[in-house]
């Protein structure tokens, strides 16, 4: 029996609410809503196959406040107040990196974590595994005033919003070996479209290798 690979999060909500009567002209409100998630990364601790997603701990927290004033007869002032903020980190596995094996003048920027794919044989790792994080956050806020007199109704307001992206990937930083099965046919005497992807990884033969630097957004 085969069984795919481990997934345990762990989801909290929680939500408060308060609501304010100053007066029978003056009421006010706050909404706060705070979101987590924790995900371990699913490597089993023995088989560096299994490794395909790392630890996740992601967070997030809304934040509303309103207030509603009556300035006079028939005239209403609303305001509302929003912040978000979402915090989107991921944390790779330490299991076994390049230099471990003796694989040299080869910079690994994170200890303890490689990548490797082999076709139609295995893959070590992979873009979800890869460190980083991806945060953001916004922030409203919005001001209406209500004018009624006798049969007219008049609005008027000011909205204003701040998006803020703050994320670093690092999913191309990692030093990547890919094995394909091209280069063995490259030997003299081996016939030409006969090479496999693991027939290439056991004679230490990639057909690619990539490695770049951190992407900052």
């Amino acid at each position: 029996t085969r069984f795919g690979g481990v997934s345990n999060p762990s989801e909290y909500l929680t939500v408060a609410k308060v609501d304010y009567q100053k007066s029978d002209k003056h009421s006010m409100f706050i909404r706060l809503v705070a979101a987590r998630k924790d995900q371990s990364a699913d490597y089993d601790g023995k088989n560096i196959l299994t490794s395909s997603a790392g630890q996740i701990n992601q967070r997030a927290y809304s934040l509303g406040f309103g207030e509603t004033y009556l300035m006079g007869d028939g005239i209403v002032n609303a305001l509302h107040v929003t912040a978000v903020r979402t915090l989107n980190p991921r944390i790779n596995p330490e299991i076994i990196d390049l230099n471990d094996l003796g694989v040299k003048n080869v910079w690994v920027p994170f200890k303890g974590h490689m990548q490797m794919s082999v076709t139609n044989g295995f893959t070590i790792s992979g873009s979800n595994v890869q460190p980083g994080y991806y945060n953001g956050f916004e922030g409203q806020i919005a001001d209406d005033i209500s004018l009624v007199r006798g049969s007219h109704q008049w609005g008027l307001g000011a909205y204003f919003s701040h998006v803020n992206f703050t994320g670093v990937s690092k999913v191309r930083s990692n030093p990547n070996f890919s094995f394909t099965g091209t280069r063995a046919s490259t030997i003299a005497g081996v016939p030409d479209g006969t090479g496999t992807g693991l027939s290439d990884f056991l004679l230490g033969l990639p057909a690619n290798f990539s490695a770049g630097t951190f992407s900052e957004l």
